[in-house]
């Protein structure tokens, strides 16, 4: 099982990768990226998102295991 959670981990990670520098792309070849000057700012955000819920959840297991 703890191969296959980390498997699942690794995939979405190359995922949610794929689908943001997609965005990013498609955002200045159509131009989007001069009118929503605000776009880099948040895909740099939720790049951060999956390590920010798994510390949170990390933070309270350990919080609960005292």
């Amino acid at each position: 099982m703890d191969g296959l959670d980390a498997c699942f981990g690794v995939c979405h990670s190359v995922a949610q990768e794929a689908f943001l520098d997609a965005t990013l792309i498609c955002a200045q070849e159509m131009k989007i990226s001069k009118v929503l000057d605000w776009l880099p700012n948040v895909i740099a955000d939720l790049r951060q998102t999956p390590a920010r819920v798994l510390t949170e959840k990390s933070i309270k297991m350990l919080e609960k295991a005292e």
